[in-house]
């Protein structure tokens, strides 16, 4: 992500007509580990023309300034062209743009367009100057297909509906975005303030209420950049560099290949180089649609017939190709070892060998039951058993804890070569019997401190006492965002809080470092029995999946029925038991609407509705019968 990096590391005078404050590197350097490819070169040189164009941009539209004629902030105009200063077309025209009204009075939809005109030299409110590259929820799914220049066009929903914000995309990382953008708060016909920075995907959704992107490209985004554009998202060579390996006349060399979802590997190969070679090895292979990792070994002596010098210094890449499109790794530089080694063409074999399992629950020794290991050369890979209701803590070989899958249902077993122990410890989920006195004041709401729930709202009730009794907060120290949604991964959490404080009177959990903040929510609900299949966690719920995973956070016993409510759309809600418990149980009252009560399974639902959902499960006091 070089391009990201040049921009936040220049000197602040390069970017903002003489000011001289620095950027400072951000969050890149953690980054700079993977080498992430466009096409044969790093994804910066795919971009390196665009991005000096955007750089340009932002030399005249700094940071912190606003998209006005002479820099300098206005106030007081509501309609295109009351205030001079910041009449777009002037703006435009200093830079020699044509410009009309109709390419948009909303300012963050002009500057998106002033931008994209300035790099691309087209304007975007010509038909089939751009293509759609790819929507969906903010993520990175979305997101890693797109490059620097693309126009972002983001809505409430997925139907398009309640368009919300356009902006220039400059980059992206695992977490989220570098956005490029104008009025990103502001309203209406409203000049705002220029801002480039890093918006996490959670942050789009929940701060600023984008439910679904479009992004879009410029059709002559080859022509400017200089090269090719690959359609599929970028490739990732990581190189791994183990303990060991060389030998003086071979040696194994190790990378992971990390590819899209849908996209097909057709070829993999290393080039090695030094001590007077120059060799290419390829391999052709077929590697397609769902495999996203794909570990590669070669061994120099029996794979690419070199016999390596003692004392030389050699460098290999690793290199694959991807629909059709060839990506290289980092270099990586060794150096073989003075003394004369035989050429071992194999790994070292270890030997077969028994395991030894115990299960520990709570302390308690419980059972045990053994597993054979087969002769190999390193580690296996084995799933965890089950213990009903039980969620594990740790697995131990000796005085070595060994590593988990996030989900924590696979451990990774290191072949120890002779008969060994390991234990498997667990911890129950829940204690005898649960109690709805748990739940219990532990915050005091004020009245007004969210200004967005007003005294005479539906839900003004369910938010304060939400509130109070520690089940949702606010959006922010004041503010509730009542009408946003909330995503499954927050889904998954409410319903993992709330069936934990009800069997043990907390709802404490810890992440480990490194895990995406719901592993651990996910983890216990799979384990309490409240989820029977994954998600995509960072989407946002429809109201059919959130009374779902939510059906399952109490026992049955504590949903007594007091409704007979039925739903004039019943027939369309995929988990009807669920649905109908829930309603009969007066947690949830459906949406009337001409004369009817539906349910609106596809609906996605809000913080408000959540807000009294959860409170009605929490406080049965608060249920409503024949709704």
């Amino acid at each position: 992500m070089r391009y990201i990096q040049e921009i936040h590391e220049q000197e602040r005078e390069d970017l903002s007509m003489g000011q001289k404050r620095k950027l400072g590197t951000r969050v890149l350097c953690l980054l700079l580990a993977v080498v992430t490819l466009w096409g044969a070169g790093p994804r910066a040189r795919a971009a390196d023309p665009i991005i000096e164009r955007i750089k340009g941009v932002m030399a005249d539209h700094p940071d912190g300034s606003y998209f006005t004629v002479n820099g300098k902030a206005c106030s007081g105009h509501d309609a295109w062209g009351t205030c001079n200063n910041c009449e777009l077309n002037r703006i435009a025209a200093a830079e020699g743009i044509p410009w009309t009204k109709d390419n948009g009075s909303w300012t963050c939809l002009a500057f998106a367009r002033y931008v994209f005109q300035r790099v691309f030299g087209i304007p975007t409110n010509v038909r089939n100057n751009l293509t759609l590259v790819a929507k969906g929820a903010p993520g990175k799914a979305t997101f890693q297909k797109a490059l620097a220049g693309d126009i972002l066009y983001c809505y409430d929903s997925a139907s398009s509906s309640g368009a919300k914000h356009f902006a220039v995309v400059v980059g992206w990382d695992d977490q989220g975005a570098y956005i490029y953008q104008n009025n990103a708060n502001g309203t209406k016909n409203r000049i705002g303030t220029v801002t480039y920075g890093h918006i996490s995907y959670e942050s789009m959704k929940r701060d600023y209420a984008w439910g679904y992107v479009k992004i879009y490209r410029s059709v002559n985004y080859a022509d400017v950049a200089g090269q090719t554009v690959p359609e599929t998202a970028p490739v990732t060579i990581v190189n791994e560099v183990k303990d060991n390996v060389y030998f003086s006349q071979s040696a194994y060399v190790y990378a992971t290949f990390h590819k899209p979802a849908g996209s097909s590997m057709t070829q993999s190969g290393l080039i090695l180089t030094g001590g007077g070679i120059n060799t290419t090895h390829t391999d052709d292979i077929s590697v397609k649609n769902s495999a996203t990792t794909v570990p590669s070994t070669y061994q120099t002596y029996t794979e690419l017939g070199v016999v390596l010098k003692p004392e030389t210094t050699y460098t290999y890449q690793f290199f694959v190709v991807v629909d059709g499109v060839t990506y290289k790794g980092e270099p990586v530089t060794f150096t073989t070892p003075a003394k004369q080694q035989p050429i071992e063409p194999t790994e070292p074999v270890t030997p077969a060998c028994t395991l030894t399992c115990q299960v520990y629950v709570d302390g308690a020794y419980a059972y045990s039951f053994e597993e054979s290991m087969e002769e190999g050369t390193g580690t296996s890979y084995y799933t965890v058993p089950e213990e009903e209701g039980c969620i594990l803590s740790s697995v131990r070989m000796g005085d070595t804890e060994l590593e988990l899958s996030e989900s924590r249902t696979v451990v990774v077993i290191p072949n120890p070569g002779k008969d060994s122990t390991l234990c498997f410890y667990y911890q129950t989920v829940k204690p005898q019997r649960g109690d709805m006195a748990h739940f219990r004041q532990e915050k005091t709401y004020t009245p007004g401190m969210f200004w967005d729930v007003g005294s005479d709202a539906w839900y003004y009730e369910n938010v304060k006492q939400a509130y109070r009794l520690g089940l949702m907060e606010g959006a922010s120290s004041s503010r509730f965002r009542p009408q946003a949604n909330i995503t499954l991964g927050e889904v998954v959490t409410l319903a993992a809080r709330l069936h934990k404080q009800y069997w043990t009177g907390s709802d404490e959990f810890t992440a480990s470092s490194g895990q995406a903040w719901y592993t651990p929510y996910v983890t216990y609900a799979k384990q309490a029995g409240i989820l029977e299949e994954d998600y995509d966690y960072t989407a946002y719920a429809t109201r059919e999946e959130f009374v779902h995973i939510l059906a399952r956070a109490l026992p049955e016993e504590e949903l007594s029925a007091i409704s007979e409510t039925g739903y004039r759309d019943a027939s369309s809600i995929r988990w009807r038991d669920d649905a109908q418990l829930l309603t009969s149980a007066g947690v949830i009252t459906g949406i009337r609407e001409q004369g009817a009560l539906w349910f609106k399974p596809q609906n996605q639902i809000t913080r408000a509705e959540v807000a009294a959902i959860m409170t009605r499960m929490a406080l049965p006091q608060l249920r409503v019968a024949g709704a």
